[in-house]
C-alpha cells in the first residue's frame, strides 16, 4: 500500500498554490509507459543500447533493476543536478557508465560488474531524498509523497489530485542518503545482489 503524507504531518514548507513558481517541475497524471519500452528510448537516446545488451545478457538481473526503477519512479522525477533531465536517465547512464569503465580496469567479474551497475543506479536514491514531490487538486497541494515508500507512480495515479510539482528539497544527512540507497536497492535487487554491493563497497 503506497503512504501518503498529509498537509498537516509534512517535512519542510508546504507549498504554495497555482501561483506558485517554485516548482522545479510540474507533471500532469499521464505517465503509465511500459517500462521495457521506456528503458530501450532512455538506451537509444544515450546511445548505450550495445553495451546494455551485452550486460543483459550475461547479467538479466541488471536489466530487471533498471525496469524496476522505471516502474517506480518513472521518467517523471526530475534529477536533482538539473531539474529539466530524469533522475532515471542519468542513473541508468551512470550504471552503464560505471560498468564500462570498471570493464577496462579488470572488474569483470560477477560481483564487481554487479556492484559497479548497481552503486551507479543507486544514485537515483539521492534525487528523491533531495526532491519533495507534492500531490495538487484544483491548484492546492494535498499530499506530500513520503520517500520511503519507493512506489512514486502507485502512489501519484492512486492520490486524490491531478498533478504532481516537484521542489528542491533541504540538504540531507549522509546518513540518511546511505539508508535510502539500501532501502532502494532491496526494491529492486535480491538480498545477494545487495550484499556484493556492500561487500565490495570500499574495495576494487
Amino acid at each position: 500500500m503506497s503512504v501518503v503524507t498529509p498537509i498537516s504531518s509534512a517535512r519542510g514548507v508546504v507549498p504554495g498554490e497555482s501561483g506558485d513558481a517554485q516548482a522545479v517541475r510540474i507533471v500532469r497524471l499521464s505517465f503509465a509507459d511500459n517500462s521495457k519500452q521506456l528503458l530501450e528510448q532512455i538506451l537509444r537516446e544515450s546511445q548505450l543500447t550495445q553495451d546494455a545488451r551485452a550486460i543483459w545478457l550475461a547479467y538479466p538481473q541488471l536489466q530487471s533493476a533498471a525496469e524496476k526503477t522505471v516502474d517506480m519512479l518513472s521518467l517523471a522525477w526530475p534529477y536533482a543536478g538539473d531539474a529539466s533531465k530524469s533522475a532515471i536517465v542519468e542513473a541508468i547512464v551512470a550504471a552503464l557508465t560505471r560498468v564500462r569503465q570498471g570493464l577496462t580496469q579488470r572488474e569483470n567479474t560477477t560481483p564487481l560488474v554487479v556492484r559497479n551497475f548497481l552503486s551507479g543506479l543507486a544514485t537515483v536514491a539521492d534525487d528523491v531524498m533531495r526532491t519533495q514531490a507534492w500531490g495538487y487538486l484544483g491548484g492546492r497541494p494535498v499530499e506530500q509523497y513520503a520517500h520511503d515508500d519507493w512506489n512514486f507512480v502507485q502512489w501519484a495515479h492512486g492520490g486524490r489530485f491531478d498533478e504532481v510539482r516537484f521542489y528542491a528539497g533541504a540538504e540531507v544527512p549522509r546518513s540518511d542518503l546511505n539508508g535510502a540507497r539500501l532501502k532502494y536497492l532491496c526494491n529492486v535487487a535480491d538480498s545477494r545482489a545487495v550484499g556484493l554491493v556492500e561487500l565490495h563497497k570500499y574495495s576494487p
